[in-house]
């Protein structure tokens, strides 16, 4: 059974035996339980093994996952970000990032750093009220952003872009009108019929070439004014519907 090497080491030493006549060779790794007897060589368990690092007052193994995550710290720097939301979901304070080993001190990394802060605002501001009080929907939500550190090059990113804004964010000025004049035309269409009479019912001779079932008195201005006034007052209702949050066209 070789002992000594890299796995590479073990399997030719294993081969050279096997070359030279040993009848049972076995190659185990480091904490593997090898049993000689009875039977063939075989691995039945495992023991711990392996180097142990101090850790404060106790000592545990190099490969251990909290010293794993230190090193990826030491090379990558770490990013904490801490937002506070009344029960409004409104930003109590603008959003505080501590990122050691991310950004230093150079007229470009400050840039890098307020530019973070302030898409990361932008970016949960870009969430529904009602989203911001779910703290997976605030990790999850934000928008594609700018690379913090992509100009540095080691990778670490800043949260994303993109403003919610009552009125705004829920219903921009363009859709806005479109709304308003969808819900314009549908109430005047509906007014049309109303109060109408017929030239023939209203005994009013409808001229020459005119239909009798002609409107006497459409009222066409009156209706429009009419249809102005209470489109505006759904358009209202709307808007406040989508800026309340009770109806969302959005994710999270």
């Amino acid at each position: 059974m070789p002992i000594h090497g890299e796995s590479r080491h073990l399997l030719e030493h294993r081969r050279f035996a096997e070359s030279n006549g040993v009848p049972a060779t076995a190659m185990a790794e480091n904490g593997e339980m090898l049993r000689l007897a009875p039977g063939p060589a075989e691995v039945v368990d495992f023991v711990p093994a392996g180097r142990l690092a101090v850790d404060g007052k106790r000592l545990v193994p190099s490969f251990a996952a909290v010293l794993r995550a230190r090193k990826r710290i030491g090379f990558s720097g770490v990013a904490v970000a801490t937002l506070v939301f009344n029960d409004k979901g409104q930003l109590i304070d603008e959003p505080q990032l501590s990122a050691p080993g991310v950004f230093d001190e150079d007229d470009a990394d400050v840039e890098a750093f307020d530019r973070a802060i302030d898409e990361m605002e932008e970016a949960v501001l870009s969430l529904s009220p009602r989203a911001r009080k779910d703290d997976e929907a605030v990790e999850r939500g934000r928008a594609p952003g700018v690379a913090a550190d992509d100009e540095r090059g080691d990778g670490a990113q800043a949260a994303g872009s993109g403003s919610y804004r009552p009125g705004l964010g829920a219903m921009n000025w363009f859709s806005g009108i479109v709304v308003y004049i969808i819900v314009w035309w549908l109430v005047f269409f509906m007014m049309l019929p109303l109060g109408v009479r017929s030239a023939r019912e209203s005994g009013v001779d409808p001229g020459d070439g005119n239909d009798p079932g002609a409107p006497a008195r459409p009222r066409i201005g009156l209706k429009a004014l009419a249809a102005t006034g209470i489109a505006a007052l759904l358009w209202a209702g709307i808007y406040w519907i989508i800026v309340s949050d009770i109806i969302t066209f959005r994710g999270g």
